[in-house]
């Protein structure tokens, strides 16, 4: 009862207790359920540290749009309580974390916008000297596996037919590495096969709208093993597209890749598996675009492109080991 005596010091207690555990996002929670009765100072704190905790994990996985939006959450608490430090550390922090991950360009622009638009000023945290566009982009070929390392072009989307069955006849013999592209609706975005003569990229729902289309998947998808990462989900969402016909069969030969990953180093993800196999992590920036859009950037199709072909590249690798295909998880029929 929000009216009994002890409610505001109850509230005060669990908003501490979450803050002192750590528990930074259910000390938000709270906090905003209690706003009235634990005081607008505890609910700025909470909502700081939940924002930095967030930032760091938006960071990481390269969801950098993410960030504006986490900075406005902390401003709105911030405000009510007058409370520009607040504002400011929630900025330093972004500007830091960003720096971290060879992002100083962005966090020199964001540095500027919330100085101009907010009327926060933040120090950089770095010299801004030279070209930082360019020296991140150092950094990030440095650090993650880039397209024109392994692919002779970015490949193009495919969304008829014919071009399909030409672009698998080139891919030739041998197991396939597939990977998956999904966005809000129901079913796959995108295909992404794989083999050591190049890498394809098709248009599931273009394909899937006709009777041609979905033989010309069918083709494509039963034309060899199938090499995936933690495919299941990937599967599944092939599955739930919604085709003119059927053509993912259950019985399909398809070899789940992470399974033999578990069995020796790497980590459970395919971009930390990239990182301990082929030196050098994949770039995660475009994971959460917009896959369903048409056309598709270059960007996205250079990830796109790359998922596929790093399940060929650390398959390879481990074959230079031994033979990984007998550690291998073959899907059970569905």
């Amino acid at each position: 009862d929000r009216g009994d005596a002890g409610a505001a010091p109850a509230a005060e207690t669990l908003v501490d207790a979450c803050l002192e555990r750590g528990l930074h996002r259910q000390a938000d929670t709270h906090a905003s359920q209690f706003s009235d009765l634990c005081g607008a100072g505890r609910l700025v704190e909470a909502r700081l540290r939940h924002g930095e905790d967030t930032i760091r994990k938006v960071v990481k996985k390269q969801q950098f749009q993410l960030v504006e939006k986490v900075v406005a959450g902390v401003d709105r608490a911030a405000r009510q309580n007058k409370d520009v430090e607040a504002r400011r550390r929630v900025r330093a922090v972004a500007l830091e974390v960003l720096a971290e991950a060879s992002e100083r360009a962005l966090a020199r622009d964001l540095r500027n916008t919330w100085a101009a638009r907010d009327g926060v000023e933040v120090d950089l945290g770095f010299a801004d000297t030279g070209d930082l566009a360019v020296l991140d982009a150092a950094a990030r070929r440095a650090k993650y596996v880039q397209w024109d390392e392994v692919l002779p072009a970015v490949p193009e989307l495919i969304d008829d037919a014919t071009r399909l069955d030409a672009a698998v006849d080139e891919l030739g013999a041998g197991p396939r590495a597939f990977d998956v592209e999904w966005s809000d609706r129901a079913g796959a975005a995108l295909l992404q096969l794989a083999t050591k003569e190049g890498a394809v990229i098709l248009d599931v729902p273009r394909l899937c709208a006709s009777r041609e289309g979905c033989a010309a998947l069918r083709r494509a998808f039963r034309g060899a093993p199938l090499l995936g990462f933690g495919c299941s989900q990937d599967l599944a969402r092939l599955r739930a597209t919604p085709a003119a016909a059927p053509w993912v069969d259950a019985d399909q030969e398809v070899y789940d890749l992470q399974t033999a990953l578990t069995q020796k180093r790497g980590g459970p993800g395919l971009a930390a598996a990239a990182k301990a196999y082929l030196g050098k992590a994949l770039d995660k920036s475009q994971q959460c675009s917009d896959w369903d859009a048409r056309p598709l950037s270059e960007a996205q199709r250079a990830y796109a492109a790359l998922d596929a072909v790093a399940v060929l590249l650390i398959h390879e690798k481990l074959r230079s080991v031994d033979d990984a295909i007998e550690k291998l998880r073959r899907i059970p029929p569905r």
